[in-house]
């Protein structure tokens, strides 16, 4: 088989669930298998419950021996928006200025999190995201035994967004990604984003919802903001009913999704 065709493991890691899906490369790409394991006691504080779970579904050789691409939930993630300096022409000295710019709002805790930069154009403004080193080394550290090499990293926000930036409009707007314990969203443009956010959020969901519908209505009253685009759980969709004209619930064409972190993993092969 062509390296090129290897197959390929979708791993998405978040507190409290565990999500594969393993997509058979070739001429005709196709989905082969998925998972999905919820992680009892899982917190956001600790992830060792959410590699545990991790592990026990990779002695299932059906994951085995692929490239691996993970998203990290946003939870043990963290966003910045980092302006454009010409004075810095160096990529390390992006990558400090990126986390000079994140530890203004999250502490010194970022330098010791591994930190990257969106591809942008010059003088666009570009997204800094940290990971904690920690994290990244304990999910290499449980996938390399079993033969799934890690090739790509991205966090449920960026690579939400990229899942559906087909189909969102070519002008502004804000998309959102909920899930259980956190809501992240990104108000894009033409060019790039210009404005990020990431809250973790309680146990409540009626009172989530109505957060999340205020937002949407104060957005559109604004014409520059744009409409708002979530990307959250079915069920979630079906406690906020069909009559909000606020926000748009992204779905799948076709008909709503049964798991869109299923659904998310695989758009990342269309």
């Amino acid at each position: 088989m062509s390296p090129l065709w290897r197959d390929e493991v979708g791993l998405y890691v978040a507190p409290r669930r565990i999500v594969l899906s393993r997509m058979k490369r070739g001429i005709r790409p196709a989905n082969v298998a998925e998972r999905n394991c919820p992680v009892e006691g899982g917190e956001t504080n600790h992830w060792e419950p959410a590699l545990e779970v991790l592990d026990d579904c990779l002695e299932d050789t059906t994951w085995h021996h692929a490239a691996g691409r993970l998203i990290v939930a946003n939870h043990w993630a963290r966003y910045a928006m980092v302006p454009w300096s010409d004075a810095l022409s160096d990529p390390q000295e992006r990558i400090q200025h990126a986390r000079y710019c994140l530890s203004k709002t999250y502490g010194d805790v970022v330098t010791q999190w591994n930190v990257t930069l969106n591809d942008a154009p010059p003088g666009v403004p570009q997204v800094a995201c940290a990971i904690p080193t920690e994290l990244l080394d304990s999910i290499q550290r449980v996938t390399d035994p079993h033969g799934l090499r890690v090739r790509s990293v991205q966090p449920q926000l960026i690579a939400s967004f990229n899942s559906w930036r087909s189909g969102l409009p070519k002008g502004g707007g804000w998309f959102v990604t909920l899930e259980e314990g956190s809501l992240a969203a990104a108000h894009f443009t033409a060019t790039g984003w210009d404005r990020v956010r990431a809250v973790r959020i309680g146990s409540d969901w009626e009172v989530e919802l109505k957060r999340l519908q205020t937002f949407g209505r104060l957005a559109i009253e604004n014409a520059e903001e744009g409409r708002v685009y979530v990307d959250a759980p079915q069920w979630l969709r079906q406690k906020a009913g069909g009559g909000e004209a606020a926000f748009e619930w992204l779905e799948k064409e076709g008909g709503d999704e049964a798991n869109p972190r299923f659904a998310l993993l695989q758009r990342l092969y269309a």
